[in-house]
């Protein structure tokens, strides 16, 4: 988490870029929740996300952002700091 109260904690930070369609499939995959973003059951947690970037800025504080939304073997790396 990259939220101001922790910043300076972590030694290195990633953000892990993925839209809530790829995101939210993987937690159903893993958890056996719904797969679509859409659903009401993941209203809390999407919105709660959607908070958390808005708020933070993750991508922005992140020392290393990685997009992996489509080929979980084939991340790309688009930023570091």
């Amino acid at each position: 988490m990259n939220r101001d109260e922790l910043a300076g904690t972590w030694d290195l930070s990633v953000f892990l870029q993925a839209p809530f369609t790829v995101s939210v499939a993987r937690m159903a995959a893993r958890d056996g929740r719904h797969p679509d973003p859409c659903h009401p059951s993941l209203t809390r947690y999407v919105q709660g996300q959607q908070l958390y970037f808005n708020a933070c800025r993750p991508w922005e504080r992140a020392n290393l952002v990685v997009e992996e939304a489509t080929d979980l073997n084939r991340p790309t790396l688009l930023g570091s700091q």
